[in-house]
């Protein structure tokens, strides 16, 4: 575990906007949310039906492919990718990943926070959508050959911890993937690790490039009885 002095250090990532609306949409013949600051459709309510599907993931593509412009193909600056499928009796939910694709790394690698949410009801139609995904206004290409693997992030992050005052011992899941700041995809690694003082779970965003934290904070959450 470790002991840190100071767990909070933040960067400023890019982020969806505030909603604007709503407002009725007669080309999706729903009612939809846009964007305060790039006027992209952020939540769609209504009913959404496309003759024809068979599943919920066939419905949910059509209209992220058709409606929102969304790439299913990992040949594209970014695409997106079914992350997580859950039934209920209400109807089925859908998370979509959003990927950054202008890569050499198998896959593509994950815009962290990007995600795309698809609700739709037991026949199939489409009820609620929420768009988190973040805009690229600078796409570059991200190689793999100049980015720190897990055990060198891991190094990099020790290091930089000692420097506060941490004695950072064991992280889990250096995972790869990318954020975007002012428009432009930086490829970065996150971990995780226990804390003692002050107790909670530390998450650590470093730069895969140079090993440099770009953001650190205390994630954990706490729920008491009362």
């Amino acid at each position: 575990m470790a002991t840190h002095k100071s767990a909070q250090q933040r960067m400023d990532f890019d982020k969806p906007g505030s909603l604007r609306g709503p407002s009725s949409s007669t080309i999706l013949g729903a009612t939809v949310w846009l964007d305060s600051e790039t006027n992209e459709i952020r939540r769609v309510e209504g009913l959404i039906t496309f003759p024809g599907t068979k599943t919920p993931k066939d419905a949910a593509d059509r209209f992220l492919s058709s409606s929102l412009g969304f790439s299913l193909q990992n040949n594209k600056t970014t695409f997106i990718a079914l992350s997580r499928e859950t039934e209920s009796l209400s109807g089925t939910q859908l998370l979509y990943q959003v990927y950054f694709g202008n890569t050499d790394v198998p896959g593509g690698l994950p815009i962290l926070g990007s995600t795309v949410t698809v609700f739709l009801n037991p026949d199939n139609g489409i009820a609620v959508v929420t768009n988190n995904a973040v805009k690229i206004t600078k796409p570059v290409r991200i190689r793999s050959s100049e980015l720190l693997d897990a055990q060198a992030a891991e190094d990099a992050a020790r290091r930089e911890l000692s420097k506060e005052g941490g004695q950072a011992r064991k992280f889990t899941n250096a995972v790869l993937g990318v954020v975007i700041r002012k428009g432009e995809p930086i490829p970065v690694r996150m971990m995780y690790q226990l804390m003692t003082t002050p107790s909670g779970v530390l998450e650590i965003i470093l730069s895969a490039r140079t090993g440099e934290i770009l953001s650190m904070g205390n994630v954990a959450q706490y729920a008491w009885n009362r």
